[in-house]
């Protein structure tokens, strides 16, 4: 539901090339997200449980 959202979505130009790094609570690995306001999804295991470091 979270990826159909996202995907209707559009970021601001300016912030469409940032890149924030996160920690996954559910696999506890970090790794790097686009920029968003309020959901990031983890590159590793495709959960949006995660936070900003």
């Amino acid at each position: 539901m979270l990826d159909a959202l996202l995907a209707e979505e559009k970021v601001l130009q300016e912030y469409s090339s940032r890149i924030q790094v996160i920690l996954c609570n559910d696999c506890e690995r970090k790794g790097n997200a686009s920029f968003h306001w309020l959901y990031h999804k983890c590159p590793h295991c495709g959960s949006y449980n995660t936070r900003l470091l």
